[in-house]
């Protein structure tokens, strides 16, 4: 099966060769058969969005099109806490790599502080290494975050690729971005 779509617990997008598989929350992670591929080769193997910290659960994902998703999710509640009054949506498409605009709403009655993290890794591995769940190749890797950008490179037996994560006005580390801003109601 090739079409495009939620599928279980993952939502899987494509654009020609190139192709994401996410959970349901949109989060990607590298122990797991996610990512976005580009070429057979996974140039994203992480890519995880929290909220304050908090991991978002998701409240609903869907296929707009083989190429584009838009993913509903929330904060997962705290211990003693009501339900977060914060909602989140992650309009995304895949082609040569990945778009995702994050929108985040709060519907309670004050203004909320957030803090919104995108943690993101690439391993450079092969398309076959992560459908047998054996990375074999480890790439050497350098990460510079700089202005508005993190460039991940990484070299192997003298083959050298690249990816790098933008977003205008972030704060970026080595692990990824991050936005500090006060969501009106």
């Amino acid at each position: 099966d090739t079409a495009a779509g939620p599928l279980g617990s993952s939502v899987t997008l494509v654009d020609g060769s190139n192709f994401c598989i996410s959970g349901l929350a949109g989060d990607m992670y590298s122990d797991r058969p996610h990512g976005v591929f580009h070429e057979d080769t996974r140039i994203v193997s992480r890519w995880r969005l929290t909220v304050n910290d908090v991991t978002l659960e998701p409240l609903a994902a869907r296929a707009l099109e083989p190429y584009r998703a838009v993913f509903i999710g929330r904060p997962a509640r705290a211990a003693g806490h009501a339900d977060s009054p914060l909602i989140v949506e992650r309009n995304r498409e895949v082609g040569a790599g990945i778009l995702e605009e994050i929108t985040v709403r709060n519907h309670s009655r004050e203004p909320a502080v957030c803090v919104v993290e995108l943690a993101m890794d690439a391993d450079f591995a092969d398309l076959f290494e992560v459908k047998d769940a054996r990375i074999i190749r480890h790439w050497d890797q350098s990460r510079h975050p700089e202005g508005d950008s993190l460039t991940i490179q990484g070299v192997w037996r003298g083959i050298h690729k690249g990816v790098i994560l933008q977003a205008p006005d972030a704060t970026f580390s080595h692990e990824g971005l991050g936005y500090r801003t006060v969501v009106p109601p």
